[in-house]
């Protein structure tokens, strides 16, 4: 490799598509009655749960913003945002600055993915971004979290579907999360205006795997400009309505940035007083002390309708106790010193319900109480019903008897009744008659209950250790830090009327990708033309490819732009062992060639190296790592 590049930007070059498949979107963004959706009325203070539901419903950012929703809450996420910020917001400079065309594509202005490095920049923090494709591994993923960075993924593929990781949540669960953008249907078919639950990685349900990450990190914090530039400045803009590759990785790194020419002036670095968020830290800073800010989500329940601090969220009814008695409605010729009227001369309970407790009531039959009075045996009555049976104690005028003994007995069995005497026919034995009246035992139960209000709060709250535990959002960690003391020259200051510019990006391709999408063939690598023509589109190598069926050419050429069929970067479409060898013909530039190449699925596989040659860029290995390295802005040099 002939040219030193420094830090390396790892970028997706023709990461193109908003979302979607390969056809346009939204040819008219202002569908909906609001447009853009920018007003902060549209959007939620928390900016973790924002959805694409939020905008104006109807328009493009509502149906398919989730690739602007994701950008917007990792630039929330690195603090590189206005005052007031939301996706609407976001999506109006990316339209007034060419990041975004207007059929809701994303353009390659400054690469893949560059959009928020670029929006960056106007707030102080230059970001890096690294693409991997191919569906990268939960552990690998996590690793990447701790190690600083900031993850956008796509999730599906045609339509495509692109969600921002839920940082910190991850980190504290240990697996991965996602804050989607998008919602379920409501009632009125539209999508719900906040994400209310974090979505699982990989969730099958709605058939999400990962197809690519794009990893941000945070390089440093840049002095503010004191009034941003309305257009960062990042590599001339091209413009293309091309679908996003989904595999191989892309390197732009990125020059310093242009600085007013001043004589040093030896200062005196001073100690940070303060805290600043984490993300904001200096390079070369050392930290004195960390902090973490956080929500945390209370719950409680209490038996007071209103609790002072605290939204009601529910109620319920608890039981609190239960009870029952046994009753009986005695009538008056009952004796009122029997042990049953003691026992059962009861009412039964009584049913009720205010606002904080209620009693709910059952009165069932328990059994019956048979009774009567009668006189001694033996003596002589014209018949047995005015002998036996009276509902009264005395004597008798009609009878000449005296009535004195009462008799009464419980009992669950349904006598006989005689309806013409009005009384039940039961052999007592001892109690001397057959004829008994009867009476219900009742029993009364009751159930009590009392209301129990449930609330939630969201308190924010510090701690000098990382939060665990459940109902734990909004994490931040805050340190101060401090300086080494000694003298120092100034730091160069952003002069923002000095165009700032990329170095020469680079593709990578790393061994995962050439097992998956290339053809090896006595020991060397072939490649389909349409994904290396596909993987150039934007650099300064780009060409266009063409077939003419009349003479059965493959027609390259150069600078012209590649319009993509829809497959490229989807691997091969046949196994290895269907490849044959093809001599085509092939015009590059006009002149005519004839290269070996193999065909595999009906496309064409040829050596990068051939290509690189005739359309003069170059191409490296990395011996260290297995990577193939293209550098379009180079010239080709044979090994």
């Amino acid at each position: 490799m002939k040219k030193s590049f420094g830090i390396i930007f790892t970028i997706f070059l023709v990461f193109s598509l908003l979302l979607g498949s390969l056809t346009g979107y939204a040819a008219d963004w202002n569908d909906g009655t609001s447009g853009f959706s920018d007003d902060p009325s549209y959007w939620g203070s928390n900016y973790k749960t924002w959805s694409q539901g939020a905008a104006e419903y109807g328009n493009a950012l509502n149906k398919y913003g989730c690739w602007v929703v994701a950008m917007s809450k990792l630039l929330m996420e690195v603090n590189a945002v206005p005052k007031v910020f939301n996706p609407g917001v976001f999506l109006r400079w990316e339209k007034e600055n060419g990041y975004i065309n207007s059929g809701f594509y994303q353009t390659n202005k400054g690469g893949s993915g560059y959009a928020p490095v670029a929006y960056a920049k106007l707030y102080g923090v230059t970001l890096t971004v690294d693409v991997y494709p191919g569906n990268m591994k939960e552990a690998d993923m996590l690793k990447l979290l701790k190690d600083g960075k900031y993850l956008i993924v796509q999730v599906k593929s045609k339509p495509d579907h692109y969600v921002y990781v839920a940082r910190d949540e991850s980190l504290k669960a240990g697996k991965i999360y996602y804050w989607d953008s998008w919602t379920s249907l409501n009632k009125t078919d539209k999508r719900y205006k906040t994400v209310d639950k974090l979505s699982a990685y990989n969730r099958n349900d709605l058939g999400y795997k990962v197809y690519c990450v794009w990893a941000y990190g945070i390089k440093k914090k840049e002095t503010k400009p004191a009034t941003p530039q309305t257009t960062p400045q990042t590599t001339p803009p091209t413009t293309t309505t091309t679908p996003p590759p989904s595999n191989p990785t892309i390197n732009p790194p990125v020059n310093p940035p242009a600085i007013q020419d001043y004589p040093p002036e030896p200062v005196k670095t001073p100690v940070t007083e303060g805290w600043i968020l984490a993300s904001n830290l200096p390079e070369g800073a050392r930290v004195t002390e960390r902090k973490w800010i956080y929500d945390i989500t209370q719950y409680t329940e209490s038996t007071n309708a209103n609790l002072d601090g605290w939204i009601l969220i529910g109620s319920e009814w608890r039981q609190s106790g239960i009870g029952s008695i046994e009753y009986a409605n005695f009538p008056s010729g009952f004796d009122k010193n029997h042990e049953y009227y003691k026992l059962y001369n009861n009412s039964p309970f009584t049913a009720f319900e205010n606002e904080s407790t209620k009693r709910e009531v059952t009165n069932t039959l328990s059994e019956y109480i048979y009774w009567h009075w009668t006189y001694e045996p033996g003596l002589p009555g014209s018949s047995v019903n005015n002998r036996y049976i009276l509902d009264h104690q005395g004597y008798d005028s009609s009878t000449g008897f005296t009535f004195k003994y009462f008799h009464a007995f419980k009992d669950k069995n349904d006598y006989e009744y005689y309806s013409n005497l009005g009384v039940y026919k039961h052999n007592a034995g001892k109690f001397w008659s057959w004829w008994w009246f009867r009476i219900d035992l009742m029993k009364s139960t009751y159930t009590d209950y009392t209301k129990y209000y449930k609330y939630t709060r969201t308190v924010k709250t510090e701690s000098n250790t990382y939060p665990s535990g459940t109902g734990i959002s909004n994490v931040q960690e805050w340190v101060k830090y401090e300086l080494p003391e000694q003298t120092n020259v100034p730091a160069p200051v952003i002069d923002p009327s000095v165009p700032l510019e990329d170095e020469a990006p680079r593709i990578i391709l790393d061994p995962d990708y050439v097992r998956t999408c290339a053809y090896n063939g006595n020991g060397y690598n072939y490649f389909k033309l349409r994904d290396i023509a596909y993987l150039l589109l934007g650099t300064p190598a780009q060409f266009s490819v063409e077939y003419d069926s009349y003479s059965r050419a493959i027609i390259l050429t150069s600078g012209d732009e590649y319009i993509p069929v829809g497959d490229e970067l989807m691997g091969k479409s046949a196994p290895d062992s269907s490849a044959t060898i093809t001599n085509n013909l092939i015009i590059i530039n006009g002149k005519r060639y004839v290269l070996k190449a193999y065909m595999i699925g009906g496309y064409n596989y040829f050596m990068l190296r051939d290509i690189a040659s005739m359309l003069d860029f170059d191409v490296d290995w990395d011996s260290a790592t297995g990577n193939i390295i293209i550098e379009p802005e180079q010239p080709y040099t044979p090994d």
